[in-house]
Parts: C-alpha cells; sequence; structure tokens
C-alpha cells in the first residue's frame, strides 16, 4: 500500500485564519506520526495558481481546506478563492475536509459530482464563540 498524501491549506490573516492555523498543527503532526506525505500551503502562497499546481503534481489523497468560504467556494490568503465549481474537478478521487463556512451546501455535492471521493463541510457559518 502507498503512503498517502495529505495537502493542507494554511491561511493566516486575520484572527479566525490565524486561529485555524495553529490549530491545524495538531491534524499535520498526527498525519505525520501516521507516516502520512504532508504538504503545506501556507500565509501568502495560499493563491489558487499555488493550490492548483500542488493538486496537479501532488496527486493528494487527503485535502484539508482551512480559509474563509461561502456556498460555492473556499477561499486562501485575503479571501481569494482558491477553490470553487470552476476548478472543483481538481479534487477528484481525493477526500475533502473543508473548515470553512457553507461550502458544503453547493461546493461539496458540485465537487463530489465531479469526482471528489467525499467532501467534509459545514453547510452554514462556522463560529469561534
Amino acid at each position: 500500500m502507498k503512503d498517502k498524501t495529505v495537502l493542507v491549506t494554511r491561511p493566516n490573516y486575520d484572527p479566525t485564519t490565524s486561529y485555524i492555523y495553529y490549530w491545524s498543527q495538531k491534524t499535520i503532526d498526527l498525519a505525520k506520526r501516521k507516516n502520512a506525505k504532508v504538504l503545506e500551503i501556507s500565509g501568502d502562497r495560499v493563491t489558487k495558481k499555488e493550490f492548483e499546481g500542488r493538486m496537479k503534481k501532488m496527486k493528494p489523497d487527503f485535502l484539508m481546506l482551512n480559509g474563509h468560504g461561502l456556498a460555492d467556494r473556499v477561499a486562501g490568503q485575503h479571501h481569494k478563492i482558491i477553490l470553487d465549481k470552476s476548478n472543483s474537478h481538481i479534487t477528484k478521487g481525493v477526500v475533502v475536509s473543508a473548515l470553512s463556512c457553507e461550502s458544503a451546501r453547493e461546493l461539496g455535492p458540485h465537487a463530489v459530482l465531479k469526482g471528489a471521493r467525499s467532501y467534509i463541510g459545514y453547510e452554514e457559518s462556522f463560529i469561534f464563540f
């Protein structure tokens, strides 16, 4: 069995993305302990171009998206869209987990129709209290 590859996006530019940036380190550490190959896109590198390039080149088994979102999109650094319906085909064969508001409402089902193995996310707003 081949080693699993995990791609994690970690924008970090406001209080919400800063919290998620640091919390996601625990998931990254666990994946590494389980011998997964972990690829990270962090900070100003969380752009659509960088994201698409890593997805195409590395073909991850698991995608952990962190960032702000709406029903039809997930953003990277500074609210710049990295995944939406126009490029959701890039998740074909991938298990997607999105810590992003609302993206499971429209983007998730659309990604599954385009071949994602699954899309785990939120249909409503994800709020810190």
